[in-house]
């Protein structure tokens, strides 16, 4: 005997249990049919409104499974009760759960037995917040540099989440595909730039949207950035600096020749970063040599030279000294050597120039030796000038200049423009003469036609002077 029969029997016995009834009307179910979608922990509340009810008697029944009549619940889950209100029906399960979902029958048997039974089916899907994990558990995948890297996270919850990638502190777009059980980012020959924190947001409307995080580091062999591969001794210091990149972190040692260094009164050592300094401060020129600075990790090595020389250096011109004339020019610049300085070599030229009613050709270089100053200190700034002389007038030129101590030639400076001085006139204030505009009735000057004679030939008399 299925679970159905007996439902149905048990309407019958109900509605014999009711005496002298007579000819009633038909009951109606007048609750249509409710798709309930809720949250997890709420409370379902299924109504059946009946009219014309009579004697008869409604059952609340989940498949074949009856779990209450009007007034009294035979299910033994604790959580399922009934409540009457004139012809208003309800069965109430509280604290609902996936075990929950599908679908509840109001029932009612007719007069005419268990052959017709009218009913309302109402149905319940329980909502789940979204909810993602990352793959794998621990959150951290490490790849080196050009193999493939796939992010996964699982997903889960009613209604299916909308699933969406990003990179933090990255505006790029992220674009995930279906994966067993989730969401995936596929990033093919991944590179050290791809190297982060990635974050995989799950949503469906249901409470708020939920993350996991996903770290993606990227193993490269080290690789080493100097600024310079030329560093003087200044003052009988130096700082020679490595900018050190690698994943793994590389160790980092320092080198003179084929010689480890270690840390002593005149050697230290700064890290900060993926900056490795080492500080020289020998004031002696033994510090003059080859340094290297060398990074290994798990995955290679790497190595860069930087050689520590007693040339000039930091050779510049000084605009604030620099003054111009009418066809000369007053060149001054400053150099940093250790030694004394034996000589520059200033190398000039004209520069061509196009103006609206001509053209002026450049000139080839000219080089010039100066001899150094006689007298000179030890580890210095030196200053000096130069008085370039027979320029043309109004005309542009650019120059360089070299400084030679005993260790060599230094680098040249920066290229460095000047121009000759435009062609002025004095003032006729500066020469005594002045405009009275006041009719005096003596004087050489009373008159302004006399006043302006005299300014023309001021005027000549300058020009022809200049």
């Amino acid at each position: 005997m299925n679970k159905f029969y007996k439902s149905s029997v048990l309407l019958v016995v109900l509605q014999n249990l009711s005496l002298g009834s007579n000819i009633q009307v038909e009951p109606q179910i007048q609750t249509s049919p409710r798709k309930l979608q809720l949250p997890r922990g709420d409370t379902a509340v299924f109504e059946c409104q009946v009219a014309h009810l009579g004697d008869r008697h409604i059952v609340w029944r989940r498949g074949y499974d009856v779990l209450a009549t009007e007034r009294m619940v035979l299910s033994p889950d604790p959580r399922i009760s009934v409540h009457v209100d004139r012809e208003l029906f309800t069965l109430s399960i509280q604290n609902i759960g996936n075990q929950d979902r599908g679908e509840y029958v109001c029932q009612i048997s007719t007069i005419s037995g268990s052959s017709n039974l009218i009913s309302v089916e109402h149905s319940l899907d329980i909502l789940v917040a979204a909810r993602v994990e990352s793959v794998p558990e621990s959150a951290y995948l490490t790849l080196q540099e050009d193999e493939d890297a796939v992010l996964e996270c699982k997903v889960s919850g009613n209604p299916a989440p909308t699933v969406t990638w990003e990179k933090q502190g990255s505006s790029k777009v992220l674009l995930g595909s279906s994966c067993a059980g989730g969401s995936c980012v596929v990033i093919k020959h991944v590179q050290r730039s791809d190297s982060g924190v990635y974050m995989c947001t799950a949503d469906n409307g249901v409470g708020s949207p939920h993350t996991a995080t996903i770290f993606l580091t990227v193993q490269y062999q080290p690789q080493i950035r100097i600024e310079s591969k030329q560093k003087p001794l200044d003052q009988g210091r130096a700082r020679l600096e490595c900018e050190i990149l690698g994943e793994p972190r590389p160790t980092v040692a320092w080198y003179r020749d084929q010689t480890k260094l270690q840390a002593s009164p005149y050697i230290k050592f700064q890290e900060s970063g993926n900056t490795h300094v080492l500080l020289l401060s020998d004031p002696t020129t033994t510090s003059f040599g080859n340094y290297s600075c060398v990074a290994k990790n798990l995955l290679g090595d790497a190595r860069e030279f930087i050689e520590v020389h007693g040339r000039p250096s930091s050779l510049m011109f000084s605009t604030d000294e620099s003054k111009p004339t009418r066809n000369f020019y007053l060149l001054a610049w400053e150099v940093i050597s250790p030694t004394p300085i034996l000589e520059y070599r200033l190398l000039y030229r004209r520069i061509s120039k196009v103006e609206l009613t001509e053209t002026y050709e450049g000139t080839d270089w000219t080089n010039v030796i100066i001899p150094g100053p006689e007298l000179q200190e030890g580890f210095s700034k030196k200053r000096m000038s130069w008085n370039l002389e027979k320029l043309e007038r109004e005309a542009d030129y650019e120059c360089l200049i070299q400084a030679r101590n005993e260790y060599g030639w230094s680098l040249p400076s920066n290229m460095f423009t000047f121009n000759t001085a435009l062609k002025s006139y004095p003032s006729a204030a500066s020469q005594g003469l002045s405009w009275n505009l006041k009719n005096e009735r003596s004087g050489v000057g009373s008159d302004p036609v006399t006043m302006l004679y005299l300014l023309l030939c001021a005027a000549i008399v300058l020009n022809f002077s200049c």
